[in-house]
C-alpha cells in the first residue's frame, strides 16, 4: 500500500513539474537575467518543494515563493562580492522595443517589478500572484494598473525621445 501512494506522489509531483518548469524558469531567467542561474534556482525550489510535498497545501505559490526568495539572496550574495547581477541579453536575441521594455521592468520599484514578472512573464493568474507574495487580491490588482501605468509613461518617454 505505501509503495503504490508513493508511486501516485510521485506521478503528482511529476505532473506538476511538468505543468509549472518552464514557466518558473522563464520567471526566474527574468529575476536574474543569466540562463544558467535561472535553471539553477528552478531546479533547487523544485528539490526544496519535493521535500515537502505532502505539506505543502499550495505547491505552485510556494515554489515561486521559494525561488524569488533564493534570487534575493543570490542578489545579495553578489552585491556583497561586488559583481555584476544583470547578465545582458545578447542584442540580436531581442528587439528594441523588447529590450526597452526589459529596462523598463527592470527599473521598476521592487514590489511592482515583481508583479509584473509573475503575471506577466510567468503568466500565473492574479490569485497565484497574490499567494506567491503574500498580498490580498485587491492589492495585487491595484498595484498591476500602478505598474502598467508607470510602464506606460517610461514607454512613452522612450518613444517620444526617438
Amino acid at each position: 500500500m505505501a509503495e503504490r501512494e508513493s508511486r501516485t506522489l510521485a506521478s503528482e509531483f511529476a505532473a506538476f513539474y511538468g505543468e509549472h518548469h518552464l514557466r518558473l524558469v522563464r520567471y526566474c531567467y527574468r529575476l536574474v537575467r543569466d540562463e544558467q542561474a535561472a535553471f539553477d534556482l528552478t531546479q533547487e525550489a523544485f528539490a526544496r518543494l519535493f521535500t515537502r510535498w505532502v505539506k505543502v497545501s499550495e505547491p505552485a505559490a510556494y515554489l515561486f515563493r521559494v525561488a524569488t526568495n533564493q534570487a534575493r539572496s543570490e542578489h545579495a550574495r553578489r552585491l556583497r562580492e561586488d559583481t555584476t547581477f544583470a547578465a545582458a541579453e545578447p542584442v540580436d536575441a531581442a528587439s528594441a522595443r523588447d529590450v526597452e521594455v526589459r529596462i523598463a521592468v527592470e527599473q521598476l520599484p521592487r514590489r511592482y517589478r515583481e508583479l509584473v514578472l509573475l503575471y506577466y512573464f510567468a503568466d500565473l493568474p492574479v490569485a497565484e500572484v497574490a499567494r506567491v507574495l503574500r498580498r490580498p487580491p485587491g492589492t495585487v490588482m491595484r498595484q498591476l494598473a500602478e505598474a502598467r501605468a508607470r510602464l506606460a509613461i517610461d514607454l512613452k518617454d522612450t518613444d517620444d525621445a526617438r
